[in-house]
Parts: C-alpha cells; structure tokens; sequence
C-alpha cells in the first residue's frame, strides 16, 4: 500500500468523521428516542454520549478503509484499534478541560487518533493484533452497556440535569432552567 495514499485516506477519515460526528449529534431526537436513535445517537449531553459519535464513526472509516486500501489485516485491525483509544482518550481529556468546545476536541481528538494509527501502520504493527482485539471488544461493551446502565462519573453525568443514562420524556426541564 502506498504510504502517500495511506497519509490521505487518514487526512480525508479526519473530515469525514468529523462531518459525520455532527450528523449522529441529532440522532437521538429524529428516531423519536427508539433503540436505533439509544444506540447511534446522544441519549443526554454528557461528555461519554457525545463520544459515541467519535466510535462509530471511527469504526465505520475503519470498515471502509480496510475494503478501499486492501492492507495487511492483522496491522490495520491493530492501528486502528490504538488509534480509536487514542482519539476517545484525547476527546475525553479536551472535554474535561474545555467544557464548551466539543467540536473543536473532536477535530484534535480524530488527528491524534488518525496519526496514530498512520504511524503504527507505518512500523507494522501486527504483532499487536490480540491486544487490539480486546482493546475493540471493550470498546464494544462499553458502548453498548454506558448508555442504559452509565458509572456514577462525571464524564457520564448530563450538565443540563445532572442525571445519568437515559433522561426519562416526562421530567420537567423548566426546573433545570438556569
């Protein structure tokens, strides 16, 4: 595979997953808070729901880019497990610092998720495909299980609210007005 076109499928997954991280930012309204709108959308406004978006359009990028650049299995599948850890840790981290600029963490959680895993395709890095393998398996659980049954913590904690998980439809918003 041509490392120039590598370095450009990375460049265009930045744009694409940030583009697509806007439109998965509704998701959750438009299905009318059905299971498909729960498990691809934002079920509240807390730093994990809004990181939802982030994975599954890494890993979507992740599914095209292995049928569009044909690489080595075992190398890609590693890069592109410690490249999504890389960009969900950076996105976590920026949130926490800077409460209010969530697209801009997004944009600089991608990169650094992205160049990571440009740079360990680059060294051939499928002797790490095991770890990898459990690093997306947790991903997976942790996404599928957060959304109805989050941690007590604050990354899982809507602002508006102050709740956890699925903010039931009958709650009266006017009393969390400030």
């Amino acid at each position: 595979m041509c490392v120039r076109f590598h370095r450009l499928a990375e460049l265009f997954g930045v744009l694409l997953c940030t583009l697509g991280m806007q439109l998965l930012g509704g998701v959750y309204e438009l299905c009318a808070e059905n299971p498909i709108g729960i498990l691809f959308g934002a079920v509240n406004g807390s730093i994990w729901e809004s990181s939802k978006a982030l994975i599954i359009t890494y890993v979507v990028w992740g599914i095209v880019g292995l049928f569009w650049l044909k690489p080595c299995f075992r190398a890609y599948i590693a890069s592109k497990a410690f490249g999504l850890w890389t960009a969900l840790g950076v996105y976590i981290s920026l949130c926490l610092m800077m409460a209010q600029a969530r697209q801009v963490a997004a944009v600089i959680a991608l990169s650094a998720g992205f160049v990571t895993d440009y740079f360990l395709m680059k060294r051939d890095c499928g002797k790490l495909f095991h770890p990898a393998c459990y690093m997306l398996l947790l991903v997976f659980v942790m996404f599928f299980c957060f959304t109805v049954n989050p941690p007590r913590l604050f990354i899982f904690r809507d602002p508006t609210t102050s709740m956890y998980g699925i903010i039931p439809r009958d709650i009266d918003m006017g009393a969390f007005c400030i």
